[in-house]
């Protein structure tokens, strides 16, 4: 079942954890893994520890910086977007995910600019800004609605 199947995993990532305890992407993938089952604090913890192995890596900023804005601890995954960002100018998902949170904080200025970089980067066509907008802002959606918005986007990340 898929009890057995979630066991079996913990127990194969805690298996190489033990081989190799800073493997950092072993943690990466175990805070995936824990992001996948709903457990964002735990996701969190891992990518901390990938982070901590291997600071270099945008990947691991942008992974923790996702599950930290699933968590709505916007803060903290817009600082974890920069950093992925200062890594791999290039990523346009980091810039996506920081011009959400800049409508989200009404920061409209921002968040168009990295909503434009990201556009820029993107390999395929987003939605104006003025779209993205609307959906995402303070003003046009009750906290309801928002809720699922975030739902939604939490799907496609």
């Amino acid at each position: 079942g898929k009890l057995k199947d979630y066991n079996g995993a913990i127990a194969d990532f805690n298996q190489a954890l033990k081989l190799d305890p800073s493997n950092a992407f072993i943690w990466n993938n175990f805070g995936k893994f824990k992001q996948k089952k709903g457990d964002f604090s735990g996701a969190i913890a891992a990518y901390s520890k990938a982070i901590k192995s291997d600071e270099k890596n945008f990947l691991f900023y942008y992974n923790r910086g996702v599950a930290r804005f699933k968590m709505k601890n916007f803060n903290a995954a817009l600082s974890d977007l920069k950093e992925s960002i200062k890594r791999k100018p290039g990523f346009f998902r980091s810039w996506y995910l920081a011009s959400i949170i800049g409508i989200l904080r009404n920061n409209l200025d921002k968040a168009q600019k990295r909503y434009r970089t990201a556009q820029k980067l993107s390999n395929f066509s987003l939605q104006p800004f003025n779209d993205i907008k609307s959906k995402w802002s303070n003003n046009s959606s009750s906290s309801k609605s928002k809720g699922k918005k975030i739902k939604k986007l939490q799907k496609a990340l």
